[in-house]
């Protein structure tokens, strides 16, 4: 070979390479399906919602009928809605965000579909499937879009019309998802028992960890021998139930909360404690991506953050969060769930 030739060859290797390059790194932020065989999800799933007790759900993908079609993942089993709910055990497909990508949950008012939307197969008709949620009782969950409408497995299939679902949308913009403040309808809390739950320990869990921060200034301590947090609106509190531990607000003595849909209430519990004037209610949909927010403890096996939801008057209410809906007491006794909108974490200043 000569040298002319060489030089030749060398141009369009690093050609070949640049494009190489390029398409991976285009491949790199995105949003796309993976086979899912069974085990833990991928750290990267994309979160579609929250079911009982906070338990979220993921977006999945399955054959059913021949057709392949989006639904819930939900105790390592994708559930999708075809003329009835119809559970499928792995293999399966679930949607991971790679490179910064995000899943973005839009409302839809209805008409032309926003671009960017996710896709997740293809009806009898050839007119594909898109993802999407809808407020199905008082849980979120992720469906198909079809013919302009969501339809949800709950059950059964439950069909949701515009306005009342939100799409997904890809970002590649490398922010955390948030979903809008007209998202998802407000849930309906049914009203119950304020009976604590049955089987609660019968302390509160005092090896939980000590509430994350900077500083390791903010602690949570037995009610007896903890002074109440300074500068911090309320007082927040943190009481036994059957799987761990959740947050609640103290009033005469006991530490009311909300716990499986009811309202609960318990003489025994921790406060927090310290130094909270430099913290402050940080917009979030999920704790975990704010630096410093403040951990309550486990429940079922998963970590418990406090949360807050903005109210129509420009107030605050306190809860508990794994992640999905913000669970809190909202008196009668009963609980409310509040997703997305208007959500905030408890952290430093600092935090963004």
């Amino acid at each position: 070979m000569n040298t002319r030739s060489r030089r030749l060859y060398a141009v369009v290797l690093g050609t070949l390479a640049a494009c190489v390059v390029a398409a991976v790194s285009a491949r790199a932020a995105d949003l796309r399906w993976i086979p899912y065989r069974g085990g833990a999800l991928p750290g990267n799933a994309v979160h579609g919602g929250v079911g009982a007790n906070g338990q979220p759900f993921f977006v999945c993908m399955g054959e059913v009928n021949k057709f392949v079609q989006p639904g819930k993942e939900f105790g390592g089993n994708c559930w999708i809605a075809a003329g009835k709910e119809v559970q499928l055990k792995p293999p399966f497909d679930v949607l991971v965000e790679e490179g910064g990508a995000k899943g973005v949950w839009t409302a839809h008012p209805g008409g032309a579909l926003p671009p960017g939307m996710i896709r997740g197969g293809t009806a009898a008709n050839k007119e594909p499937f898109y993802v999407c949620r809808a407020r199905v009782g008082n849980y979120v969950q992720p469906g198909k879009l079809f013919s302009g409408n969501c339809f949800v497995a709950a059950g059964k299939e439950v069909e949701v019309k515009a306005p009342n679902y939100e799409v997904l949308v890809a970002s590649t913009g490398g922010a955390p998802a948030a979903a809008p403040a007209a998202s998802a309808p407000k849930p309906t809390a049914p009203a119950v028992s304020s009976a604590p739950p049955a089987g609660a320990p019968a302390a509160p869990a005092g090896s939980a960890p000590r509430a994350a921060s900077p500083s390791g200034d903010v602690t949570w301590g037995p009610a007896a021998s903890t002074a109440p947090a300074q500068g911090f609106i309320g007082r927040l509190c943190r009481m036994p139930v059957a799987e761990g531990v959740v947050v609640g607000t103290v009033g005469g003595g006991k530490c009311f909360g909300a716990f499986g849909g009811k309202g609960v209430t318990s003489a025994q519990y921790d406060l927090l404690s310290g130094n909270t004037a430099g913290y402050r209610m940080v917009p979030s949909d999920h704790p975990a991506q704010v630096p410093g927010a403040i951990v309550v403890g486990k429940l079922a096996g998963r970590t418990v953050w406090v949360c807050g939801a903005r109210q129509p008057n420009g107030g605050m209410v306190m809860g508990w969060t794994q992640g999905g809906a913000c669970a809190t007491f909202s008196g009668n006794p009963q609980e409310s769930r509040y997703f997305n909108a208007n959500l905030a974490a408890l952290a430093p200043a600092g935090a963004k």
